[in-house]
């Protein structure tokens, strides 16, 4: 049983690769099986086809993805500290897999209904974010702010210099290593714009 999860996860791993590579139209699976240096009938005794090897892959990435979320919902959390937590997790797990945010945005612009099963499952979640924001602004915690915006600002301010990753690394001259230390000083400058932003 071991062996036969070992192999599953090599054949798991080298699919996210080549999925967040290439997505999911451009993958193949003998590119799969190539990675994982396995044989395609060996790919095939795991995973009958690409459909369902990329729905196991796409699951594994909106868990972490969304896994990062939890401080965000964490009613235990004063609501400064739950923006602060979820910038630097999420900060974290970009720089720890940065081909994440492209594949997450790409395949789920293609993929509407994956989308859609995917929020109704935060919907809650996302509700009570929004209520917290509204209970900081009556407690004068908070300027008077729209809770859909500062949600939208949050993910975005985030993930926006991982997706334009190429972009904003040429625009800068940064080498890799330059970039990745501008992305984990981020964790701290983008905690303090959104904190000084939010106090009255």
């Amino acid at each position: 049983m071991a062996k036969r999860e070992d192999k599953r996860d090599i054949i798991l791993s080298a699919a996210k690769m080549v999925f967040y590579e290439m997505g999911f139209n451009g993958a193949k699976m003998q590119d799969i099986a190539d990675r994982a240096e396995i044989n395609r009938a060996m790919l095939h005794y795991y995973y009958a086809d690409k459909e369902t090897l990329f729905n196991d892959v796409f699951k594994s990435a909106v868990k972490d993805f969304f896994s990062k979320m939890k401080p965000l919902f964490d009613n235990s959390l004063p609501i400064l500290e739950k923006i602060k937590q979820f910038i630097h997790h999420y900060i974290d797990l970009f720089i720890d897999d940065e081909l994440l945010p492209g594949f997450l945005l790409k395949e789920l612009s293609f993929n509407k209904e994956w989308l859609l099963n995917t929020l109704i499952g935060l919907q809650h979640q996302i509700n009570q974010f929004k209520l917290c924001v509204e209970e900081g602004i009556q407690d004068n915690i908070l300027r008077p702010i729209n809770s859909n915006q500062l949600f939208l600002d949050l993910i975005s301010l985030c993930a926006h210099p991982f997706v334009a990753k190429s972009m904003f690394q040429s625009a800068l001259q940064l080498s890799d290593e330059e970039y990745k230390q501008l992305l984990l000083e981020r964790k701290d400058s983008l905690t303090e714009l959104f904190i000084n932003s939010l106090k009255l």
